[in-house]
């Protein structure tokens, strides 16, 4: 279910916020790795973590139906296809001059930028990048160097298409104005 689960080592710590509610309410989880925990029992402390709507019926049922939707898409198998796709469309993108390096995985890639003389894009020209792309129709994040591209679980083929088309749109048209 989680990214870290592919991982050759267990994280000791693991905060989870946004998700667990899609967004619909604040949330958040703290999940601590046995390393951890043991030293906090073996100290004979206890560990506290709160949240201000931590347990609120509101905020459970959120969760809860965040849990049924997952299990209805079949979360696992859909990220992993999606996953794929965005993989491809990384790829694919890294003939496109500008686009150097791809960084993550799955459904989380960041795509590293750099100039014609292969030096990493300022953080004005990334800003100027990712404006481009949006002006084409696809929102992406700014990342250092790098944009970053986190797709909803539904998207489908044709919106990969589409997102690697505003891309290279975009990067055209940020290249144009900076010339």
């Amino acid at each position: 279910m989680l990214a870290t689960d592919t991982w050759a080592a267990a994280p000791d710590v693991l905060i989870l916020s946004k998700a667990l509610t899609n967004g619909a309410m604040g949330a958040a989880a703290l999940l601590v790795g046995d390393r951890v925990a043991s030293e906090f029992v073996r100290g004979g402390w206890t560990f506290v973590h709160g949240e201000t709507q931590a347990g609120t019926p509101a905020c459970a049922a959120a969760i809860i139906a965040v849990i049924e939707e997952l299990r209805r898409i079949d979360v696992e198998s859909t990220a992993r296809a999606l996953g794929a796709g965005l993989g491809e469309l990384a790829t694919s993108l890294l003939s496109y001059g500008v686009v150097t390096e791809i960084t993550g995985r799955g459904c989380f890639i960041g795509l590293g930028l750099r100039t014609e003389d292969q030096a990493p894009l300022s953080g004005a020209e990334v800003l100027r990048a990712v404006a481009a792309i949006a002006r084409n129709g696809v929102l992406v994040q700014p990342g250092p160097s790098s944009i970053e591209l986190i797709p909803a679980y539904g998207f489908t083929a044709d919106e990969l298409h589409e997102v690697g088309a505003a891309i290279r749109s975009g990067l055209a048209q940020a290249q144009e104005a900076s010339a």
